[in-house]
């Protein structure tokens, strides 16, 4: 068994986190959403299982979060988008389940050099605080305050091996898809980098 943490990255599409707005009758409302602070890091800890195959090969089981820090949209009116409505706290969880495996390149004494690579099922999860400008408390359509999206996705890395007998500690960098198969209509790519420290016992 294994753990890890640190810092988590996202690319521009999963830092910009738009609202759905819909009319009376549920059709999507085209209302302005200017950004204003995106989330820019966040962090994450994942627990793994680690299953010996031999040859320098290990298969991975891991689950776990990513948490990104929270970014800030305001929704203006349509069509004059000077008039603010409102201002929305948004924040974002990504919490992957993993299956992969871990291929050891090369090892010289205590330190080995390893790849990485998985697919996961994503449950993306995004939460938003709605904070309204005086006069427009009773704007007219529905802003959605909390949404769950299922995807499947991948990750693929490197890192350094610490071989201490009792206790092996690593560092390792990762490249992730979030949502690489399961995308709906329009829905754009969203990856995020992941750079880790971790104990294996």
């Amino acid at each position: 068994m294994g753990v890890k943490f640190g810092l988590s990255v996202p690319n521009e599409n999963l830092s910009k986190i738009s609202t759905n707005i819909q009319d009376s009758v549920g059709n999507k409302k085209n209302v302005s959403q200017t950004f204003l602070d995106e989330s820019r890091s966040g962090y994450h800890l994942i627990a793994t299982a680690y299953i010996d195959l031999g040859t320098d090969f290990d298969l991975i089981c891991s689950i776990g979060i990513n948490r990104f820090t929270e970014s800030k949209t305001e929704l203006r009116d349509s069509p004059d988008t000077t008039r603010i409505i409102a201002t929305l706290l948004n924040s974002r969880n990504i919490i992957p389940i993993e299956i992969g495996a871990k291929y050891k390149i090369v090892e010289i004494g205590f330190v080995s050099l390893y790849t990485i690579g998985n697919i996961s099922y994503n449950y993306i999860s995004t939460s938003t605080d709605v904070d309204y400008n005086v006069g427009f408390t009773s704007f007219g359509y529905p802003i959605q305050t909390s949404q769950t999206d299922r995807r499947i996705g991948y990750g693929i890395g490197a890192g350094l091996q610490l071989d201490f007998k009792l206790i092996k500690g690593f560092l390792e960098f990762k490249t992730n898809g979030a949502n690489l198969i399961g995308k709906s209509d329009g829905e754009s790519f969203k990856n995020f980098y992941t750079i880790s420290a971790g104990v294996i016992l």
